[in-house]
């Protein structure tokens, strides 16, 4: 599927608000780490998302890896593009000779010396040019000779057609597109992991904040229990179950830090920081405005920008080429073929070349007619091809499919976890008014330890399902980010650069 460049202006304009709310929800563009040496001598780390994020590509092995392979790939296409430029030798050779005389009953020596010269070029219509040059010295200067010699070959049916002469190199610049889409999958893989371990960082911190809230409101209870203990009006067996509740706080504060713990170890695996790190997160995170993204224009920009679906596209042409090929072999093989050739000798260099015959020369049409068995081995590659065609033609029609659910239902979860956050943060609040209304009753004794637990445990699981559901939204976003192709534009990663080995080379 492919668009206009004014429909992608649309696409793109549509796609602004989402990177607008991202950059909003996160923090600041993407940015280098600063130094942080003092922090790492506390053994913590204070960093936004946009450092983690450049961190985790600067550290990453495995793209470190692949910028590696990059340079292979880029040296592997910088040889196929040679095969349509000349190809120039030269060759310098002396040698001495040792050849018995009956007449003299003796031996006689012989020296010779030699340069040639050789270019040769392949065309786009499969022929090929050659031109060589010999020049010959013999008993150090006593006789020369110099020859010089023209050839040219054209095949006129098999192997003709630039798009045949040229599929090989076609094949190899498909090959190097195909590694950069490969490593820009894998930069946004690690951006989109980077992203949520960081979002879980900050949600296990919340959790621990509201965890140590609650142990603190416990223990405000207790002293609200042993003052109505004190008056009288509560019997004194109740500040059991107020004290039973500072024991669950307690093991729930306790939970909370392990899985701030676990989520922190998460973030260092990602980052390839030494595990002996705290990571604090400076960022906080916000719901922001409602986004919402139109499922045609999103769909049409999936299609443009997402790295998956453009190597599915070059799978197909390498197998369309393919296909032309095995066609093209099954043709008869009919070419035009010429030779042509000078050569003069003399007792002195410079005359050779006025001594030139009239030269040799041999023009002709060549055929060659495959037979049974070659036949049947092009006809069986044939079919294997266009098999092969017929594979990638359907793995592409399931990869759009696929590609259109996952954008439908991205666009869906934006708006459902954007309700979802809102309903979370209304339950909240009324949560808090309704706890706060019952600790006043409980003051002036119109309420039970048990009515007012019970309103501390819809209180945190509020509290609790507020940050979930802030999370679940803004992983949404990044969720759509990455249906889209649009995680590296969102964040500010400059690709080309980051893919470029002419440095390196």
């Amino acid at each position: 599927m492919r668009v206009g460049l004014a429909h992608l202006l649309v696409v793109w304009m549509a796609a602004a608000p989402l990177a607008a709310s991202a950059a909003a929800h996160d923090g600041p563009a993407f940015t280098d780490v600063p130094d942080a040496s003092d922090a790492l001598a506390r053994r913590e780390l204070q960093l936004t998302l946009a450092e983690c994020v450049a961190m985790a590509i600067r550290n990453n092995r495995g793209l470190e890896s692949r910028r590696l392979g990059r340079v292979i790939d880029r040296i592997a296409l910088q040889e196929a593009e040679e095969e349509f430029r000349p190809i120039v030798t030269i060759m310098p050779r002396l040698g001495t000779a040792m050849e018995s005389n009956r007449a003299t009953d003796g031996r006689d020596y012989s020296s010779t010396g030699a340069i040639d010269s050789r270019i040769g070029m392949r065309f786009p219509t499969g022929g090929t040019i050659g031109l060589g040059v010999e020049n010959r010295m013999r008993d150090w200067g006593d006789e020369y000779s110099s020859a010089v010699g023209l050839t040219l070959d054209q095949p006129l049916l098999r192997g003709a057609r630039p798009s045949v002469a040229k599929a090989a190199l076609e094949r190899s610049r498909r090959r190097e597109r195909l590694s950069v889409l490969s490593m820009k999958s894998q930069v946004i893989g690690l951006v989109t992991s980077t992203v949520k371990s960081y979002r879980w960082l900050i949600q296990a911190a919340r959790e621990v904040e509201i965890s140590r809230r609650a142990l603190q409101r416990a223990g405000e209870l207790v002293s609200i229990n042993q003052s109505l203990i004190q008056t009288g009006r509560m019997a004194e067996q109740e500040i059991v179950q107020t004290e039973a509740n500072i024991a669950q706080r307690e093991l729930g504060l306790v939970q909370a830090r392990d899985g701030y713990s676990n989520a922190n170890f998460a973030l260092l695996d990602i980052l390839a920081l030494d595990s002996q790190h705290r990571i604090v997160a400076a960022d906080e995170i916000h719901g922001g405005e409602a986004v919402h993204p139109d499922f045609e224009q999103s769909l049409a920009f999936a299609f443009e920008n997402r790295p998956d679906y453009r190597a599915a596209l070059l799978h197909v042409e390498n197998a369309e080429s393919d296909l032309l090929v095995a066609r093209d072999n099954r043709l008869w093989d009919i070419g035009f073929s010429s030779w042509l050739e000078f050569f003069g000798e003399r007792s002195a260099l410079g005359d050779t070349f006025e001594g030139f015959d009239d030269g040799d020369y041999r023009l002709g049409l060549e055929l060659r007619i495959p037979l049974a068995y070659e036949r049947r081995l092009s006809k069986r590659l044939l079919l294997r091809r266009e098999v092969a065609l017929r594979q990638v033609e359907l793995q592409l029609a399931e990869q759009e499919q696929r590609i259109e659910v996952e954008v439908r239902n991205a666009v869906r979860l934006v708006g459902t976890q954007f309700r979802r956050m809102q309903l979370a943060q209304q339950a909240r609040e009324l949560s808090e008014q309704k706890l706060e209304l019952e600790r006043i009753k409980l003051r002036s004794g119109r309420t039970t330890n048990f009515q007012l637990l019970r309103f501390e445990d819809d209180l945190i699981g509020a509290e609790n399902s507020e940050v979930g559901a802030t999370i679940a939204y803004l992983n949404a976003l990044t969720d759509l980010d990455r249906a889209l192709g649009a995680t590296l534009h969102t964040y500010g990663i400059d690709f080309d650069a980051l893919a470029s080995v002419e440095e390196r080379r």
